[in-house]
């Protein structure tokens, strides 16, 4: 079983295309297992996860490349005026999730409760099967603005203050 550690950066067009389709989920992570098509099995342990496209293994004249699997998304347009756009972002933005930001439309996952939530924020959707590529920026659903220092303690006291990564916070 070959293990693949990173994508391939150039490939060879000459060589017969092989797919090893994954979800979105498989390809987050770095160590996991997947089958081609022909039935070759592969070990992901990854310094990086992959995309979809991504190449990762050439031998005996066959190249084998990721094919994410489409996922039920929905789809919002972007809005022409310079305004509503900065603010139909900012409500994907405001709730942490995932999106993929294409020309003229914005992706995100499909959730139970988010075709009210942007009906009634007065946007237009769509839902389809697609294949969902969030920015990197967006790898998790939700983060924290405040991240918990180490312990130690300050000659000025424990009043707001920052350690020179522009995060501020107090103990």
């Amino acid at each position: 079983m070959p293990l693949i550690e990173y994508a391939i950066a150039e490939s060879s067009e000459s060589l017969q295309e092989l797919t090893i389709a994954a979800d979105r989920d498989a390809l987050t992570r770095r160590r996991w297992r997947g089958s081609a098509i022909d039935g070759t099995d592969f070990a992901f342990a990854l310094t990086d996860p992959l995309r979809h496209g991504s190449v990762v293994h050439e031998g005996q004249g066959k190249r084998y490349r990721i094919r994410q699997l489409p996922e039920p998304v929905l789809v919002v347009p972007l809005p022409d005026e310079p305004l509503m756009a900065a603010k139909t972002a900012w409500f994907f933005g405001n709730m942490h999730l995932p999106i993929e930001l294409r020309p003229n439309e914005i992706l995100v996952a499909e959730e139970p409760t988010l075709r009210d939530r942007i009906t009634a924020a007065g946007m237009t959707w769509t839902a389809r099967e697609d294949v969902f590529q969030p920015s990197k920026h967006c790898d998790t659903p939700a983060h924290s603005h405040f991240e918990k220092p180490a312990a130690h303690d300050h000659p000025n006291g424990n009043g707001w203050h920052q350690h020179g990564d522009g995060k501020w916070h107090k103990h």
